[in-house]
Order: C-alpha cells, then sequence, then structure tokens
C-alpha cells in the first residue's frame, strides 16, 4: 500500500478536452509522484479504472472519500460541489475548493444555502479576481490562474492525419490559424466559440487568394452534433476544405499550438481561457475576442465582428511581433504554491 497522503479530486476528467478537465489532467501528471491521487469524474465519458459520479455507486464513492485525506472540488454543479462538501465534511476532511466560473448574482434562499456550505470549505480558490469579489470571502478565498504550463514529454502527438494536413499547408506557404471548442454549444442563439466565424474567415480568404488556413478542432459531440455535420457540410458545400480542417476529437491543442502561426479564440463569453494563457506561454501570437477582459498580451477583435475578426488577423500576420512578450513558464511558479496548500491543508492548518 501506498504510504503518498490521497487526495480525491471531484470534477470532469479529461477527455473530453476543456479548460477544467485540462487543469486536472495536469494537477495528475505533476502532482502523481508525490501524492496518491483519486477521481470522482463527472463528464458523461465513462473511463475504466476512474470513478464516474453517473455510475451511481454510493458506497464507493463515500469509500473515496473516507480514505483521502484531502477532497479537491473543481465542480461546475452547485448540487455535486453540496454533496461533495457535505459528505467531505462528515468525514471531517480538509475541503478545497476552485471556482471556475460564478454566477453574477446569487440571491434569497440559493445564496443562503451556499454560504452555508462555503463556510465548510476550508480553502477557496478563484481563478480571477471578479470571481473572488462574487464570492466574498476574502478571507478564506485566494486567487490562481487555472492556466498550469504542460508537461511536454506527457503531451501527445497530433493525429497523423492533421500533421500531413499542416504539412501540406505549410509547403503551399499558408501560415496557420488554430481554434478550439470543448463542446459546440449557442450562447444566447448564436455560436459560442465562433466555429462559424471561422468558416467565414476561410471563405473570404479563398476567395482574396490568402495564404492563411484554419485548424478547429471539437473536443466533443455530446452536444449539438447536428449542428456540427451542418458546419463540416457548409466547409465541403463552400469549397474551402483546402484551408479548413473541422476535427471532431480529442487532440493535444498544446501539440497544435506548437504547429501554428495564430491561435484564435472568437468566443463569446469566456473564462479564465486556457487556450489563451497557453498560446502566450509559447509565445504564439493569440487573437481573442473582447467579451471578457483578457490578459495582457492578447490580441484583441470585436466580439462576433466578423469584419475586425479578419483585420486584425490580416495585421497580426503582416506584422513581426517583435514587441510579443514570451511569458517565462516555471514549474515552480505554477505547481508550488498547490504542493504546499495540499501539504497545510493535510496537516489541518486553519485558515478561518
Amino acid at each position: 500500500m501506498s504510504d503518498k497522503k490521497r487526495i480525491l479530486i471531484a470534477g470532469p476528467v479529461f477527455p473530453p478536452a476543456g479548460g477544467v478537465s485540462i487543469h486536472l489532467k495536469r494537477l495528475f501528471d505533476f502532482f502523481s509522484g508525490s501524492f496518491d491521487i483519486n477521481f470522482a469524474d463527472e463528464s458523461r465519458t465513462i473511463k475504466p479504472g476512474i470513478f464516474n459520479i453517473r455510475s451511481f455507486r454510493p458506497g464507493t464513492y463515500i469509500k473515496l472519500i473516507f480514505e483521502s485525506e484531502l477532497v479537491f472540488i473543481h465542480s461546475g454543479s452547485q448540487l455535486l460541489r453540496f454533496i461533495h462538501i457535505l459528505i467531505a465534511r462528515l468525514f471531517q476532511k480538509p475541503v478545497l475548493l476552485t471556482f471556475h466560473s460564478y454566477p453574477v448574482t446569487r440571491h434569497g434562499f440559493a445564496k443562503k444555502l451556499e454560504s452555508f456550505f462555503l463556510a465548510r470549505v476550508n480553502k477557496i480558490i478563484a481563478v480571477n479576481e471578479i470571481i473572488a469579489k462574487r464570492i466574498n470571502l476574502p478571507e478564506k478565498t485566494i486567487v490562481r490562474h487555472a492556466f498550469l504550463p504542460p508537461i511536454l514529454s506527457m503531451e501527445p502527438e497530433l493525429p497523423e492525419f492533421i500533421r500531413k494536413w499542416i504539412d501540406n499547408k505549410r509547403e503551399e506557404g499558408c501560415q496557420l490559424v488554430c481554434c478550439n471548442a470543448s463542446q459546440l454549444v449557442k450562447f444566447k442563439g448564436e455560436d459560442l466559440y465562433g466555429l462559424d466565424l471561422c468558416i467565414e474567415l476561410a471563405r473570404r480568404w479563398k476567395l482574396q487568394n490568402m495564404k492563411l488556413a484554419i485548424v478547429f478542432v471539437v473536443s466533443s459531440l455530446e452536444k449539438n452534433e447536428e449542428y456540427y455535420n451542418e458546419s463540416a457540410a457548409k466547409v465541403i458545400s463552400l469549397g474551402i476544405s483546402d484551408l479548413f480542417l473541422l476535427v471532431k476529437e480529442p487532440v493535444s491543442f498544446v501539440s497544435l499550438i506548437r504547429h501554428s502561426d495564430i491561435v484564435c479564440r472568437p468566443t463569446m463569453s469566456d473564462g479564465d481561457s486556457l487556450t489563451v494563457r497557453e498560446a502566450i506561454a509559447f509565445s504564439k501570437p493569440v487573437v481573442v475576442s473582447d467579451a471578457v477582459e483578457r490578459p495582457e498580451g492578447s490580441i484583441l477583435f470585436r466580439s462576433r465582428d466578423i469584419n475586425d475578426l479578419e483585420k486584425v488577423i490580416a495585421q497580426t500576420v503582416n506584422e513581426k511581433l517583435d514587441g510579443l512578450k514570451k511569458e517565462t513558464v516555471s514549474f515552480d511558479g505554477y505547481y508550488k504554491p498547490y504542493e504546499i496548500l495540499f501539504n497545510e491543508l493535510m496537516a489541518g492548518k486553519k485558515y478561518e
């Protein structure tokens, strides 16, 4: 039996790829040598050997919490968040809770109920200052951005069909733009991740004989497979398949970023985007919507404005980008604070 301290992480486990699932994967990749890490997976994709909360095996779930020395919660569901906190505290386990998003307001009974549960959490991590202010528990909340640098030796290579497509575009003299979506979602009746904008970009580039091409990765078709199929058909009907590769499987977006010239994030709404921070970390120009506050180094365009997006990407391609600063990726700077926090909580340090 391992003598390493046990941590249970509750949240969506990779795959499919999303900001939270990638965050959890990197925590596991980095800390699995130091801690015995188990998961309570909340995703819809069942993985062999990993407990999934949807399997409805309460005995296994309770045993995982009972045998853990720290419960680290990343749930997007408020109900699951409450359940994890309740069971963990019943067994007197320290609880660390990360909020990757938070609504603008909570009122009435919902606010009182949340306050009851958050009072039982030992420490809260907010991924940005806005979320921290909304939580309004400064005595127990710290701000840590969700970005964690990848361990490159553990990042898989791109599938052969993507590598070949990219190689062909390079031979044709094209610069490559990469985009991604964890899944295709409509937000206020429009495409949240901007797949439609990217298809229109490729159509315009085709008409102008621009040496630009796009790889757009959709990690999961759990939601809106019909929209994906419509988009794939549109790429064919517009005759832009030579400039637009639409991928419907999870791939290492880190590997894709490293093969690309520009990263594009045309979302209508966003959190602290992992994609944006990865692009900055790898010194890639990243063109992003102004839908939310963005990290320093981002190149902004007006959200949902195709003309502005086209103009900004053209300017980005034409500039030498000498002024783009590379973010220094220090593993200690990103991971060490987590290690300190884990050990303090498991040693019984009080923060309240």
